[in-house]
C-alpha cells in the first residue's frame, strides 16, 4: 500500500491519499490518528465505479454522504457510525427499471415516514423512448 500526505506520531493525520497494494480501494481525504476523519472519498474498486463521498467520524461513515454499490445502486443522505441512519433517499437498480425510497432510515434499513416509487417500464410504450409509469406507496414503519 501507499501513502502521501500529512503524519502525527507515525499515523496518517490531516489530508492525504491512500492506495491499498492492488490498486483496487483508494482514499482521498482527512485522517486523525489513523482513521479516516473529516470529509473524503473512498473508492471500492479501480475504475471508482463503487465509492463512498462524505464524512467520516474515526474511520466509520457519518453525517452527510452517498454511496454508490457497482450494480449502481446508490444512497445519498445521512450516516450514523457506518449505518445509514436519518433522512436519505435510496435508488436500486432493478431488472424491470429501478426503485427508490426517501424517508428515514433506521440500522441501514427503511423505518418511519417515506415515500417509495417504483419506475418500471412500460412494454406499450416505444421502448427506444425510455418513458416509463410510476407507482407510488406512501408508508409508515
Amino acid at each position: 500500500s501507499h501513502y502521501e500526505g500529512e503524519l502525527r506520531d507515525g499515523k496518517r493525520h490531516g489530508d492525504g491519499i491512500f492506495h491499498s497494494a492492488d490498486g483496487a480501494t483508494s482514499y482521498r481525504g482527512q485522517w486523525y490518528c489513523g482513521n479516516r476523519h473529516g470529509h473524503g472519498y473512498l473508492a471500492f474498486d479501480a475504475l471508482q465505479s463503487s465509492y463512498y463521498e462524505g464524512c467520516w467520524l474515526n474511520g466509520k461513515k457519518h453525517g452527510e454522504g452517498c454511496q454508490v454499490w457497482p450494480r449502481g445502486n446508490k444512497y445519498a443522505g445521512q450516516w450514523i457510525l457506518g449505518k445509514m441512519h436519518g433522512r436519505g433517499t435510496m435508488t436500486w437498480i432493478t431488472a424491470n427499471g429501478t426503485e427508490q425510497y426517501t424517508g428515514l432510515w433506521e440500522d441501514s434499513r427503511p423505518h418511519g415516514e417515506g415515500s417509495h416509487t417504483w419506475f418500471v417500464t412500460d412494454p406499450s410504450q416505444d421502448p427506444g423512448t425510455g418513458a416509463a409509469q410510476q407507482q407510488q406507496q406512501q408508508q409508515k414503519q
